[in-house]
């Protein structure tokens, strides 16, 4: 599970991450809604520099 790439352009911003999924469905929306925070963060913060 990881961040890929942040490329921001203008007004957009484009976050590319991968999501470990688990045969443990609660493991998987774990992973996933902590991938989700941290895509949230990082879209936050060129918010606030555009």
């Amino acid at each position: 599970m990881g961040l890929q790439s942040v490329n921001v352009e203008g007004n957009q911003v484009k976050i590319e991450m991968i999501i470990d999924l688990s045969h443990s469905m609660l493991t998987s929306e774990e992973n996933i809604q902590n991938s989700l925070n941290k895509v949230g963060c990082i879209a936050t913060k060129a918010a606030l520099k555009y």
